[in-house]
């Protein structure tokens, strides 16, 4: 009768562990699925780099209007402008570290 109970006890264990064992081979399964969908969901480098080229030019524009302007209303309006082009590319160094494409939507595409 031990020998049975013990019989018993060991198709448990083994059926536990064999549970566990393909429970975690799921979840790293799940993880790697999870990688390679946040990999094919990222920023790709060329997109980066044309939206910085972008942000740049329109701040080097900005900034000659400022600087040829005489108008002091006009120079503190185009200023604020410079600011949001610098925030805009502050956040497209956010979004490119933090491989966040839903950040780079909100950058504008004028």
């Amino acid at each position: 009768m031990k020998r049975f109970r013990q019989y018993i006890q060991d198709q448990k264990e083994e059926e536990i562990l064999t549970s566990v064992a393909k429970e975690k081979k799921s979840i790293r399964h799940k993880d790697h699925k999870h990688k390679l969908q946040i990999n094919e969901v990222s920023i790709k480098p060329n997109t980066a780099r044309i939206i910085a080229i972008t942000l740049i030019s329109r701040l080097h524009t900005i900034r000659n209007k400022i600087k040829s302007e005489k108008n002091i209303s006009n120079k503190i309006n185009n200023l604020t402008d410079l600011i949001a082009q610098v925030a805009y590319l502050e956040m497209l160094s956010i979004a490119t570290d933090q491989n966040d494409p839903n950040l780079l939507r909100k950058i504008p595409k004028k």
